[in-house]
């Protein structure tokens, strides 16, 4: 996340001070993330949050000095109102704030603020090491401090930085942000950790993205080996119909069937209505190890079954598989975990979802 040049602390991309500040916008700016990365008339914006009282914030990140980010910011603000996003969330009758965030601001952003009839705020970020402890510091732009908030960087990194490995990751791909854009704030943080924890594990291993995929596995090019044995995790995206039984005309979720005929395609006196939405869910695959014989063991891609993301009572081979283990079985975790004793001779009791990611890189590892 971080990288320390001379006597000075930076965040290592912009895509780690994004990370950082989507992590902690309701502590900096009392604001509920809403969408980070999201395309407005093909122009992304960095974040987008609310208050409390629907009001919406486009907020625009710099890890450098910028001279372009009000003209940036005008063009999100007609962007956003032409198209108006989570209109369901946002009350467009408010005034829509404009927030630049950077260590300094060049001269020419001021020339342009000076004449701008929008409602922009300039806000300066500084990291800050005291003692064996990192600082984020928001000051307005008289150089006051308002929010101090602690940077998370084990203590043998502040004192050594050159010891910090050199990874810097890619910004989320956008199949992942849209898959988890109706979560809530807890959830996307859990999963775009986990996204964090699988990628910093070894530098071998890259992203693949489709609409409904994000898989990760040995690189190979630009994108990552086929073969299962050099995969290691993946989230999928699951889609339903589920229906209701109202129609509540303020919501542009929901769906309509209209029914005018029966089963032999007579005409119903009255049209029948049904109402659905479709819902979807963001599952996750492990490949893990499984017996294949007596004498030897095979990699299974298997469901991981969680609903605080948390904790995993439960995993399920899709139903590709075969006997000896036939798709669709559901296992306690207690249970493969002894199976994981028996072929590796380790020990886990834990069904701790980070566990079982562990379980995952190490084997991949191992595959290597």
């Amino acid at each position: 996340m971080l990288k320390k040049i001379a006597d000075k602390w930076e965040f290592e991309s912009e895509a780690a001070l994004e990370d950082f500040v989507w992590e902690n916008l309701p502590d900096l700016f009392n604001l509920e993330p809403l969408k980070r990365q999201h395309i407005v008339m093909g122009e992304w914006c960095d974040i987008l949050g609310i208050s409390e009282v629907r009001q919406l914030t486009i907020l625009e990140l710099k890890n450098i000095e910028d001279r372009y980010v009000v003209q940036q910011l005008t063009r999100y603000y007609e962007n956003v109102l032409t198209e108006k996003p989570f209109s369901q969330k946002v009350d467009y009758q408010k005034l829509v704030r404009l927030v630049a965030i950077a260590p300094s601001f060049h001269r020419h952003n001021f020339i342009d603020l000076k004449y701008s009839k929008l409602n922009l705020e300039f806000w300066l970020f500084e990291i800050v090491q005291e003692g064996n402890q990192i600082y984020f510091y928001l000051k307005n732009i008289d150089g006051q401090i308002l929010v101090k908030l602690k940077i998370p960087l084990s203590e043998e990194y502040v004192i050594n930085p050159e010891k910090i490995p050199n990874v810097t990751l890619p910004r989320p791909p956008k199949a992942l942000l849209d898959m988890l854009e109706k979560d809530g704030f807890e959830k996307q943080g859990i999963i775009l950790n986990l996204r964090k924890k699988i990628l910093k594990y070894d530098k071998r291993i890259g992203e693949k993205t489709t609409a409904v995929t994000i898989a990760y596995g040995r690189k190979r090019g630009t994108s990552i080996c086929k073969n299962p044995e050099t995969r290691c995790a993946e989230f999928y995206r699951e889609t339903h119909n589920s229906f209701i039984n109202h129609n509540d005309l303020n919501d542009p979720e929901i769906k309509v069937i209209v029914k005018t005929t029966d089963l032999f395609d007579r005409p119903l006196a009255e049209p029948e209505y049904s109402y659905y939405k479709i819902i979807t869910n963001i599952n996750l695959f492990l490949y893990l190890p499984f017996l294949k014989d007596d004498l030897s063991q095979r990699i299974l891609k298997v469901l991981i079954k969680t609903d605080d993301w948390l904790t995993v009572p439960k995993i399920i081979l899709p139903s590709r598989y075969k006997e000896p283990w036939r798709g669709g079985t559901y296992w306690d975790t207690e249970q493969y975990l002894k199976l994981y004793e028996k072929l590796t001779g380790k020990i886990v009791t834990s069904n701790s979802l980070d566990v079982l990611v562990d379980i995952a890189l190490e084997e991949w590892h191992k595959r290597q």
